[in-house]
């Protein structure tokens, strides 16, 4: 399992966004039998370089952007990923909005 952070995805070194091919990370938790997908939390600082933040499974976007919200501190914009895919953003009042909004 290859970590996005590890300049495939993101590059920390540079603080830019790269393309790559990324497997979908999908697991089932061997009590319920319940796919989660693995999802990440970037800041984005003022002059547009993302940060890592924290990584965290959830069952779906709906979940992940909810769990985002409580992640994401106030004042600071984030973004929240799926692999390669942008899921949605956190605004700098906490507010969540799915795709590139």
């Amino acid at each position: 399992m290859r970590d996005p952070c590890s300049h495939g995805i993101f590059d920390p070194r540079s603080g830019r966004r790269q393309t790559a091919s990324v497997k979908i990370i999908q697991r089932a938790h061997a009590w319920g039998g319940e796919w989660v997908k693995a999802y990440r939390i970037y800041i984005v600082s003022a002059d547009g370089r993302l940060q890592l933040g924290q990584a965290f499974e959830a069952s779906d976007d709906h979940v992940a952007g909810a769990r985002a919200e409580g992640h994401a501190q106030r004042g600071q914009v984030a973004e929240l990923w799926e692999g390669g895919r942008l899921v949605g953003r956190v605004s700098k009042h906490g507010i969540f909005t799915r795709g590139d909004g």
